[in-house]
C-alpha cells in the first residue's frame, strides 16, 4: 500500500529528535503524528474507493487514444490532440509483456489490446513499491489505472500505476 510507511517514518524522526537533542519533542508533535497519519489514511482510502468507482477517467479507450493520436496528423498536431488527456486517469487491460528494472524505477509493458497486438501501454512505478508487478509470469492479464503523461512510438505511459485487477494464467498441466 502507497504511504504505509508515512505513521513510522514520522515516529522514527520524533524519536531522532530525542536522541540527537537529549529532549522529549514537543507535546504538539505527537497531535500532529496522528493528525497527518489519519489524514494520509483517509486521503488513500478515498483514492482507492474513487478509482474503482471509475471517476475522473478520460472517456475513450487506450487503441482509441492511440489512433486519435496517429491518425494523419504530424507530431505536432497529435501532441495538441492529446494534450487535454495528459494528467488524466487512464484505465488500461491487456496482458503482462516484459517487467524491466531500471533504477530506480520498474517498466510494465502491457500488450494485446484487441486486435491492436502490437500497441503497448509503459507504466513506470518506482521498483520499492511495484513488487505486485515483479513476481507476474508472462501473459498474465491485467488491469491497471494511471495516470497519462505521454504518447510516444507505438507506447502510451502512464505514470502512478496501480492494479486493479490480476489473472494470473493457469499453469500448463504437466506431462508425465
Amino acid at each position: 500500500m502507497e504511504g504505509s510507511l508515512d505513521g513510522g517514518t514520522i515516529t522514527a524522526a520524533l524519536e531522532l529528535w530525542s536522541i540527537f537533542t537529549g529532549k522529549a519533542p514537543p507535546r504538539i508533535a505527537g497531535w500532529l503524528m496522528l493528525g497527518l497519519t489519519l489524514t494520509m489514511a483517509a486521503f488513500l482510502a478515498w483514492r482507492k474507493e474513487w478509482v474503482a468507482g471509475d471517476r475522473g477517467f478520460i472517456d475513450i479507450t487506450v487503441p482509441e487514444l492511440y489512433r486519435l493520436y496517429r491518425t494523419g496528423n504530424t507530431q505536432i498536431q497529435s501532441e495538441a490532440i492529446i494534450k487535454p488527456y495528459v494528467g488524466r486517469w487512464v484505465k488500461a487491460r491487456g496482458r503482462l509483456d516484459d517487467v524491466t528494472r531500471f533504477s530506480p524505477l520498474l517498466y510494465i509493458s502491457i500488450a494485446g489490446f484487441d486486435k491492436d497486438d502490437w500497441l503497448r501501454v509503459t507504466a513506470t512505478k518506482p521498483f520499492w513499491r511495484a513488487k505486485e508487478f515483479a513476481v507476474l509470469p508472462p501473459e498474465t492479464m491485467l488491469t491497471v489505472v494511471g495516470r497519462l503523461k505521454d504518447v510516444s512510438g507505438p507506447s502510451i505511459i502512464l505514470t502512478g500505476v496501480t492494479s486493479t485487477k490480476i489473472e494470473i494464467p493457469p499453469k500448463p498441466p504437466a506431462d508425465h
